[in-house]
């Protein structure tokens, strides 16, 4: 019997030891599943997906399309009269028929093709990058948005106990008024402390819901045909239990970088902007080539018959062949083709300097927030193991020493109020610490997994 209870109080510790980790896994799940939903249906999403997909396709093949084949078709018809006058007067009639065909190839100058098609390559991999930018400032805004929703649901939760012990604290302050030993402006500042926790838990209530709706956009994704009152379906309760969007974070704080090198390399505007940079110097070097001649190739045949009224003996049928090429004389262009020139190397310049400015806002950004992340730990820590618990105690000191009569009753209020204080800021330097590890993340192109990527592409069309 003693054997068996044993067992069963071991087997009770490891379900109370695997449950929760395992509901915490199914919970977390909820959270990702939605984050890539929103991924892969967002209309923001779906659009910038759209236009890097029209890139790429623009650029495909585009460094051997050469310009189309222009063909000709001519039908040409003529007559004559020819009078003589010796030795006798006379005259002849003949015409002419011909049909010419002729088709014609233009050969860009060496060079031009290639550069114009690499520009075409660069647009597809700018969208592209503007694709992994509205994906990271999704993600980022979702996690932003997450936070100030938990903020507020704490901040609600904490208001509404203190609106409830206010309530208490001013009953019992009207009924010592009322049985002669308290006064009358002890009942009412209390009643006016409780009206206030009220009114501050109004405002955090309509500051919640500004939030909720954030997030109905960005995770439900209503689409056009939906009515302003429907309520889509979406439990954004469900999305933040079992502790999922911490442990969604910290998994976002492992992949930041620690090295500037690898932060400059992984920043999307960074990179945008030195896409410009290449895409400067494509077009110099195009705006020079156009300083040289561009050719053409032809070939034609022409059938031609001809025919003399005069007794219609005369008839004959000739057939020519021609080939030969032409050359554009780049004579009009090359008088603005310099101001191409500068306007590039111009384009090409700022882009540079356009980079290194990127980078270096991306570097000072990230340090910014690393110190800002340090600091609100540290003042997370002060107000975790000093601030609240001594304002607590001091709370409580002050609730015994105002039943003793050591104390009065303005003095127990207001400990009241500097507890609920210190707790809403404590609520506050928990959610800005996360909001500056979304903020690091996205700088660092770290918010979305690869793996969540990766199953996207899988899963277009």
């Amino acid at each position: 019997m003693f054997k068996t209870k044993v067992i069963l109080s071991i087997l009770v510790g490891l379900l109370a030891l695997i449950l929760p980790q395992t509901l915490l896994a199914q919970g977390g799940g909820v959270l990702e599943m939605q984050l890539q939903r929103a991924l892969q249906q967002h209309p923001r999403i779906v659009r910038q997906r759209l236009q890097a997909r029209s890139a790429q396709e623009g650029a495909a093949l585009a460094a051997r399309l050469y310009p189309d084949p222009r063909l000709m078709l001519e039908r040409k018809r003529s007559s004559s009269r020819e009078t003589t006058y010796y030795p006798s007067a006379d005259y002849m009639e003949g015409s002419m028929r011909s049909n010419e065909l002729r088709i014609e190839q233009e050969i860009p100058f060496p060079g031009k093709l290639s550069l114009d098609a690499r520009r075409r390559a660069l647009d597809a991999e700018r969208e592209t990058l503007r694709l992994s930018l509205e994906q990271n400032n999704l993600v980022g805004e979702l996690l932003r948005t997450l936070v100030d929703y938990q903020r507020t649901e704490d901040g609600m939760r904490l208001a509404r106990a203190f609106v409830d012990r206010g309530g208490l604290l001013a009953a019992s302050a009207r009924a010592r008024y009322a049985g002669g030993q308290g006064l009358l402006a002890d009942a009412a500042s209390a009643q006016v402390r409780a009206d206030s926790y009220r009114q501050r838990l109004t405002a955090i209530e309509l500051e919640h819901a500004v939030h909720q709706e954030q997030l109905r956009y960005l995770l439900a994704a209503p689409t056009p045909a939906q009515t302003v009152e429907h309520d889509h379906d979406l439990d954004v309760a469900g999305l933040l239990a079992a502790n999922q969007l911490p442990g969604l974070l910290a998994q976002v704080e492992e992949r930041l970088p620690t090295d500037a090198a690898a932060l400059r390399q992984r920043s999307i505007e960074a990179a945008i902007v030195r896409v410009d940079h290449v895409e400067g110097g494509v077009r110099r070097s195009r705006a020079w080539l156009d300083y040289l001649p561009d050719f053409a190739v032809f070939a034609g045949y022409e059938r031609i018959r001809r025919q003399s009224d005069w007794l219609s003996l005369r008839r004959g049928t000739e057939q020519e062949y021609s080939v030969g090429v032409t050359i554009r004389v780049p004579l009009w262009s090359a008088l603005s083709n310099h101001n191409q020139i500068l306007s590039a190397s111009a384009a090409e310049q700022a882009a540079s300097s356009g980079a290194e400015d990127a980078e270096l806002r991306v570097i000072s950004a990230y340090r910014a927030l690393q110190a800002e992340r340090r600091s609100l730990r540290e003042q997370a820590t002060i107000y975790r193991s000093e601030l609240l618990p001594r304002a607590r105690a001091a709370r409580d000191s002050a609730m015994l020493a105002y039943e003793a009569g050591r104390m009065e009753f303005v003095s127990v209020l207001a400990l009241w109020e500097e507890l609920f204080r210190f707790e809403l800021e404590a609520i506050e330097l928990r959610a800005r610490e996360q909001s500056a590890v979304i903020a690091m993340a996205g700088l660092a192109d770290v918010l979305i997994p690869e793996n969540w990527l990766r199953e996207g592409r899988e899963n277009e069309p």
